[in-house]
């Protein structure tokens, strides 16, 4: 009997090559996400520190003067990394969705390949039940024929 050959095998190639593209692009988004997530928890930390400063050059001992002007720049500094805060939050969400697509991208092309998959080794089951079931009847006829000969 001839060796079992899937006839599906050109589709599951090209299920396997998208699966594996699948897998790469959620790595990328995967690493993307996490250096957002990097640069947002580094401006709150930044944001942090400089409310910190700001409270500390606004406690100052009796007789001291504030100094307006470094008050105003803190502010400023401070407005400014809320508002590059809340853009990098907006960017960060839009990555999570982005990330979660190519999640559901790379589930989706594993389900397809791996119903190729079973269906190859189905087949290969099924063609390796025939091929002993072939064999068997081969070696039955052999044994008739052998018996037959024995009793003329």
């Amino acid at each position: 009997m001839k060796a079992y050959k899937f006839r599906l095998e050109p589709v599951l190639r090209v299920r396997r090559k998208h699966e594996e593209i699948a897998k790469q692009e959620l790595a990328k988004a995967q690493a993307i996400l996490a250096e957002k997530k990097a640069i947002v928890n580094e401006l709150g930390e930044i944001h942090s520190l400089t409310c910190q400063e700001l409270k500390d050059a606004q406690d100052l001992g009796p007789g001291d003067e504030i100094d307006v002007m470094s008050v105003a720049l803190y502010n400023r500094y401070i407005t400014s990394l809320d508002v590059e805060m809340k853009a990098q939050k907006k960017a960060l969400d839009e990555l999570a969705k982005q990330e979660d697509k190519a999640r559901q991208e790379a589930v989706e092309a594993r389900k397809k390949t791996r119903i190729l998959e079973r269906l190859k080794e189905k087949g290969r089951a099924m063609h390796l039940a025939e091929s002993v079931r072939l064999e068997q009847a081969d070696l039955d006829e052999i044994g008739q024929s052998r018996f037959a000969r024995q009793h003329r």
